[in-house]
C-alpha cells in the first residue's frame, strides 16, 4: 500500500497567514476611515459648512491651533521686531511709548476670541497706563462664514472713530448676522447711512488683507493670538495669566 501524500496547505490557511490577513484588514479599514474623514472635512470646507466643522473639531481636538489654542498654560515664542507691522489704519489704544506693546490678532466669529474677550478687556482696563494695544484683523474665512463681514463692519465703525465701542458691542451681542451687525452700529451710535455706505463700498478690504498678510508673516496660526513685546502667546487666557504676562513684560523693560 502506497503512502498517500497530502498537498501542503495554502499560505493564507496557515496560522501565520490568518494572523497576517487579520492585521492587513485592520490597516486597510483604518486607512479607509482616515481618508473618509479627510474627504468629509474637505467637502464641508468647500461647501462653507463652518458650524459643523467647528463643533466637531472642538469636541475632537479643542487645542487644535489652526482654530485656536485653548490652553491651561501660556506658551510663548520670541518673534522678530513687530513695529513694522503696526499700521496707521490699525485701531489702537494707549500711548505707543508705554512699556508694553500688544498686537491682538482677532476673528470676531472665533468662539475662543469670544471666550477670551472678558479677561482681555479686564486686562486692558487694569494696565491701561502701561500698555499700547494694536488690533489686527485675522478672519478665518474657511471655517467662519461671518468673520469677514464682521471685520468689514468694524472697519466701517473705525471710519467714524468708534471702533472700540463697536468691537465691544459685537463681542457682547455675539450676533454676526447682517441684522446683528447693523444693530450693533445703532447701539454704538454710528450714523447708519455712512455705515451702510461704507460696507457696500468695501473700501477697507485692503486693510484687512494687509493684517492677514502681517499675521502670516508673523507666523500667526489661529485666533486669538497676542504678541506682547515680541512674544507670541496663543489662546484663551485667564485674568491671572494676563497678570503674569503683563508683570513680566513690564519688568523686562
Amino acid at each position: 500500500m502506497h503512502d498517500q501524500q497530502f498537498p501542503e496547505k495554502s499560505w493564507y490557511k496557515t496560522g501565520g497567514g490568518i494572523v497576517f490577513l487579520g492585521i492587513l484588514s485592520i490597516l486597510v479599514a483604518l486607512l479607509i476611515a482616515f481618508f473618509s474623514f479627510v474627504a468629509y472635512y474637505i467637502y464641508q470646507i468647500r461647501t462653507g459648512n463652518a458650524s459643523a466643522i467647528e463643533q466637531t473639531l472642538q469636541q475632537a481636538a479643542p487645542n487644535f491651533s489652526f482654530l485656536s489654542t485653548k490652553t491651561k498654560d501660556t506658551p510663548t515664542q520670541q518673534l522678530q521686531e513687530t513695529t513694522p507691522f503696526i499700521r496707521s489704519f490699525n485701531p489702537q489704544i494707549g500711548d505707543p511709548s508705554n512699556p508694553v506693546t500688544l498686537l491682538a490678532f482677532i476673528d470676531f466669529e472665533c468662539p475662543y476670541c469670544q471666550e477670551a474677550y472678558p479677561a482681555f478687556q479686564q486686562m486692558m482696563e487694569k494696565y491701561d497706563s502701561a500698555i499700547h494695544v494694536v488690533f489686527k484683523q485675522f478672519p478665518l474665512t474657511t471655517i467662519h462664514a461671518q468673520a469677514m463681514a464682521a471685520a468689514v463692519a468694524s472697519t466701517c465703525a473705525q471710519e467714524q472713530d468708534m471702533f472700540w465701542e463697536y468691537y465691544e458691542s459685537v463681542f457682547t451681542s455675539r450676533d454676526l448676522s447682517d441684522e446683528g451687525l447693523l444693530l450693533a452700529a445703532t447701539r454704538t451710535g454710528l450714523t447708519e447711512s455712512i455705515f451702510t455706505s461704507c460696507i457696500d463700498s468695501d473700501r477697507y478690504a485692503h486693510n484687512i488683507t494687509q493684517d492677514i498678510q502681517d499675521g502670516i508673516d508673523l507666523d500667526v496660526r489661529g485666533t486669538p493670538t497676542y504678541i506682547v513685546n515680541g512674544k507670541k502667546i496663543e489662546g484663551v487666557l485667564t485674568a491671572d495669566m494676563w497678570d503674569t504676562i503683563m508683570i513680566d513684560a513690564i519688568q523686562s523693560r
